[in-house]
């Protein structure tokens, strides 16, 4: 009955129950299912942009539903379970299609992760090869430093550098802290073997920007005593975090002293650095490379048969999408309307009241009258016209034609219950107006046209999705630039 009401629109309900707390009604149940349900139909909705499915053109005809047509206006309507069976469906969609969203993003991230690690592979295992060669011939290169002070056997040096910039040696006497874990156990870290002197090195990638900063981070955290180098890497380099591709650096840092290298890490990990595990050793760094591509290989295979599947799905919800959001916003506004009604508990019954116009008072004791016979209950429904000093609520009627007038009057102001309506006579009044200061019949011929073509298109375009504000204001308005155009041209002529 509510939903038949809502379809014809020429009834307003007053709020029976407004001393009563919203989630102490008796349909917040209902209601909480259905906030559900949009929930769930706004992540579909974000998916299916996600992977940019066009959703199918549907007109839907939002116009009052005309008096012969009411027995249709009922049998659209769905039944209790029905709706259940609306709810139970989406709500399978849903978690199905996240699910295997979830599992497409994890094997994308995998990929990824496996990208990066192939091109960390691939840049140390040339610096190893090049350019820490050239750096090894200079003596006086900083990695050499490096190298002659983890040569000492009974203490480790540190560099520290002054206030003036001066540079300073001192002796710490804690080698077997720096070089031994909190069990005792000899460090695990990648070891490099550079004349006799056995260091220890990371390598990963972090954001080009964030590159120098973590240099002189660990410059100053170490006083020094680090060699770091990095290598461009020429293509974009997908972030989680930010969720976009970005430039990266592969950075190395060499040092000795595995509590220097658990401080290194804290510190790459604090700017999003990512290690990666590399071995300075040709024959499994070629034996991790094929491996890596192996498994790039395998996930793409599964890749393209998940977003196939998934495709597949997403483009059947296409389908119905947009009925189903409107089916689900139509049943949670009976509701919300049902919660406006007090609920006789004596004779188990619901009392609603509302304003209705005079003259369709016995249309609506025909509706009841005929929702009742469809139902096949014996339970009647009785319409009492009630006296009450209460101020009417305005009521217009309009149609396309005026109804984009009544809402530039309505922005003004609404007039009182009887007040003379100004709409009507601003239909010619306003174009008129603005004809005169137009005056033009070139551009109100083009004007005319324009707004005749949205006239003609307008259950076309009133179907389309996400219109732009700017269009979907001369869309609504389009009667008004339509008679603005044909005044303009007689305007013009005069």
């Amino acid at each position: 009955m509510v939903s038949v009401f809502g379809e014809i629109g020429n009834i307003q309900f007053r709020d029976l129950n407004s001393n009563i707390n919203s989630f102490q009604r008796s349909f917040v149940k209902e209601i909480r299912k259905f906030n559900d349900t949009e929930r769930q139909l706004r992540y579909l909705q974000s998916t299916i942009d996600k992977q940019e499915i066009k959703i199918p053109i549907t007109i839907h005809d939002y116009a009052k539903i005309p008096i012969s047509n009411i027995g249709e206006a009922y049998s659209n309507g769905y039944t209790s379970a029905q709706v259940d069976d609306l709810v139970s469906i989406i709500n399978q969609y849903e978690s199905n299609i996240r699910s295997m969203d979830q599992a497409y993003e994890g094997l994308i991230s995998n990929k990824y992760d496996l990208i990066e690690n192939r091109l960390v592979l691939t840049g140390t295992r040339s610096f190893f090869q090049g350019r820490l060669s050239l750096e090894l011939i200079d003596e006086a290169s900083q990695i050499n430093q490096l190298r002659r002070n983890s040569l000492n056997s009974d203490d480790q040096f540190l560099i520290s550098d002054d206030e003036d910039g001066s540079i300073e040696i001192f002796n710490r006497n804690n080698r077997n802290l720096e070089n031994n874990n909190a069990d005792g156990t000899a460090p695990t870290t990648n070891e490099l073997n550079i004349m006799g002197s056995t260091m220890n090195f990371l390598t990963g990638t972090i954001d080009r920007e964030k590159y120098f900063t973590l240099q002189k981070i660990l410059w100053r955290s170490l006083r020094g005593n680090l060699y770091i180098n990095y290598i461009p890497i020429e293509e974009k380099i997908y972030d989680k975090k930010k969720n976009e591709f970005g430039d990266k650096y592969i950075f190395l840092v060499f040092t000795h002293g595995e509590v220097l290298m658990k401080r290194c890490r804290k510190i790459i990990e604090s700017l999003d650095g990512h290690l990666f595990d590399i071995l300075n050793d040709e024959a499994v760094v070629r034996q991790q490379l094929n491996e890596i591509n192996s498994k790039i290989s395998d996930l793409n295979q599964v890749l393209d048969h998940t977003k196939e599947r998934l495709l597949l799905e997403l483009k059947e919800i296409a389908t119905n999408i947009e009925k189903w959001r409107i089916d689900i916003k139509k049943e949670k506004s009976i509701y919300v309307i049902l919660n406006n009604f007090n609920y006789d508990q004596t004779r188990r019954c619901l009392i609603a009241e509302g304003w209705i116009p005079k003259n369709d008072l016995d249309l609506i004791k025909t509706i009841l009258r005929d929702i009742t016979e469809r139902s096949q209950t014996d339970i009647n429904s009785v319409v009492n016209e009630l006296q009450t000093n209460k101020i009417p609520p305005t009521y217009h009627k309009t149609n396309k034609l005026t109804s984009s007038f009544q809402m530039i009057i309505d922005a003004y102001g609404i007039a009182t219950y009887q007040e003379v309506n100004p709409a009507l006579a601003s239909v010619v009044t306003f174009p008129f107006m603005f004809a005169i200061m137009f005056g033009d019949v070139g551009h109100g011929i083009i004007l005319f046209i324009a707004a005749f073509i949205l006239v003609m298109k307008e259950k076309v375009i009133g179907a389309m999705r996400n219109r732009d504000e700017i269009f979907d204001m001369a869309y609504t308005g389009r009667y008004i630039l339509l008679l603005m155009g044909a005044f303009s041209i007689f305007t013009g002529f005069m």
